[in-house]
């Protein structure tokens, strides 16, 4: 707030990152598949 944003803002991207951490979440447990365009970029443990 110090730095000029306003509440508005901050609860933004708040809810921008909980979607984003929701979604993550969602497609690990229900082992959503990789698009095709993306598998090239894929990561393996």
């Amino acid at each position: 707030m110090a730095a000029g944003y306003c509440v508005e803002q901050v609860l933004e991207v708040l809810v921008g990152v909980t979607m984003k951490t929701l979604s993550n979440y969602t497609n690990h447990l229900a082992v959503t598949p990789l698009d095709e365009v993306f598998q090239a970029r894929s990561w393996t443990p």
